[in-house]
């Protein structure tokens, strides 16, 4: 720390996120930026005027000259030729957080277009336009990308166990051998099982935020069983996405939301089917399994002009909903109930 202090008072020290440290290495430390995608994610970031906050960073104490210079996430960065590997070097015109550029790459592009990444944890983010939209119940305001001089913001929620409980029921609790039994094994269940399984095994991310409850079966009859648990499992991440889907749907006022999904997970058909039944929406799930890459890729084309547009007609599967709507209503006020009784 006395090392720090004594590089910044000499205006020596350079502080940023893990994209700019890999931007100034590919640039032969040409390049100290960021854009604001990745800013926003620093908390020193006024997201309103889109510029480093004074008052923050003296706060951190930390001199605005040791930060990144910010940029349009389409901007240029500069060039690299990876340190000698390309002939001659290639200009660099993206740079966006992981779940921003999985947003990007869905295509979504307008306000009230969302997407959910079915990760180990799930990052669930709303466009919301131009507008920098608050709320004040367990969602977070964000900047999603700022491209063609325009700035997009977006709501979003974290889940701390998406596909984590799959693995925790194939290695931990030996219900599943591989995490693709695990779709069988959901559509062997009772139907009428009423188990719910609350994953805090680490607490609860949004839009609870709670980091003092434990994890809980609830509701287990004499009849449930192993095919049970696994499909209570799954439900699990339905519901806690379900929760963060809801309040945005409150906060931007949207009656309906398209969510677009990608990640390991979305190749689960029963779990994409039972996610529409609950949101009693339409969830499309993407052919391509991991979209932050290509979102970056495409907005650097865009910028580049090789690509004219988005993904937004990009290859998807459609689910509908089936289940009846007050079924899907009993079902998710059993989820709400199961984990107020842990709180």
């Amino acid at each position: 720390m006395a090392e720090a202090r004594a590089l910044a008072d000499k205006d020596e020290l350079a502080v940023a996120t893990m994209d700019s440290y890999l931007l100034y290495r590919l640039t032969g430390r040409k390049s100290f930026k960021t854009d604001y995608s990745n800013a926003s994610r620093t908390q020193l970031l006024n997201i309103g005027a889109l510029e480093w906050d004074t008052e923050i960073a003296a706060a951190f104490g930390l001199p605005l000259s040791s930060l990144p210079e910010l940029c349009d996430s389409d901007g240029y960065f500069g060039e690299t030729d990876f340190e000698g590997l390309f002939k001659n070097p290639v200009p660099i015109h993206a740079m966006l957080g992981d779940s921003h550029a999985a947003l990007y790459g869905h295509g979504c592009f307008e306000k009230g277009m969302a997407k959910v990444t079915y990760g180990t944890g799930s990052s669930i983010m709303m466009n919301v336009g131009d507008k920098d939209v608050r709320n004040d119940k367990g969602l977070v305001t964000s900047v999603a990308f700022k491209t063609d001089g325009r700035i997009s913001y977006c709501l979003e929620g974290n889940i701390n166990y998406s596909a984590a409980i799959v693995t925790w029921l194939k290695d931990d609790l030996n219900l599943i051998s591989t995490p693709g039994e695990s779709e069988d094994m959901a559509r062997e269940a009772n139907p009428a099982d009423r188990t719910y399984l609350v994953p805090a095994f680490t607490g609860l991310g949004a839009p609870y935020y709670r980091d003092d409850v434990s994890a809980a079966f609830l509701g287990m009859s004499r009849n449930t069983g192993r095919k049970e648990l696994v499909k209570a499992g799954l439900e699990a991440i339905v519901y806690q996405i379900t929760d963060v889907v809801k309040l945005m749907q409150d906060a931007m006022g949207e009656a309906h939301i398209e969510l677009r999904a990608d990640g390991g997970a979305s190749r689960n058909g029963w779990l994409m089917q039972r996610q529409a039944d609950i949101l009693q929406d339409t969830v499309r799930v993407s052919e391509e399994g991991e979209l932050s890459a290509k979102g970056a890729a495409m907005c650097a084309a865009k910028a580049l002009k090789v690509i004219a547009s988005g993904s937004e007609d990009a290859p998807r599967t459609s689910y509908h909903p089936v289940m009846d709507k007050k079924e899907a209503e009993e079902k998710y006020q059993g989820w709400q109930e199961a984990v107020n009784s842990l709180l």
